[in-house]
């Protein structure tokens, strides 16, 4: 037990610098997610304002016989989140070939005059990072492709 605790120390003393940039990243991540969704009910925003529209949008599509416009618009904004999702597997498929030339990668960033040089567990656990947040991205963006169709559906 007291092992393991002065295991702990040890790399939290080498490793300050990172542990705080990592809580920093987290507060800011989901410190950002809270505060937009809290300031999206209150202020008028984009998202606000967008959602106002497409509620109009579906109130005068109901009362249209013909749906094809309407059609064609969800499936022009379905092609854009497409391409956003394609574009976090390429991110994702460029991540994990970094991950695999690790040691490659950090020599060139040692060549960066400004840069910090990394160990390759550093290197890796901040590469795991961004491959996390890229599977995420991709989840929410294929989540939006989900509902598209439902979308789609609902309008034919």
């Amino acid at each position: 037990m007291h092992a393991a605790l002065q295991s702990i120390i040890q790399f939290s003393q080498a490793n300050w610098l990172n542990l705080l940039a990592f809580g920093w990243f987290l507060v800011c991540f989901k410190g950002y997610m809270l505060y937009a969704k809290r300031m999206s009910y209150s202020t008028a925003c984009l998202a606000s304002v967008l959602h106002l529209y497409r509620t109009e949008w579906m109130k005068r599509m109901l009362a249209r016989e013909m749906r094809i416009a309407d059609a064609t618009v969800v499936a022009n904004l379905e092609r854009g989140v497409s391409f956003f999702a394609s574009t976090t597997m390429l991110i994702l498929a460029g991540l994990m070939t970094v991950m695999g030339s690790t040691e490659q990668a950090i020599m060139v960033i040692e060549d960066i005059p400004f840069a910090l040089s990394a160990t390759q567990e550093e290197w890796e656990l901040k590469l795991l990072l961004l491959i996390y947040l890229f599977v995420y991205a991709f989840f929410k963006f294929t989540w939006s492709l989900r509902q598209y169709g439902f979308v789609s559906v609902m309008i034919g």
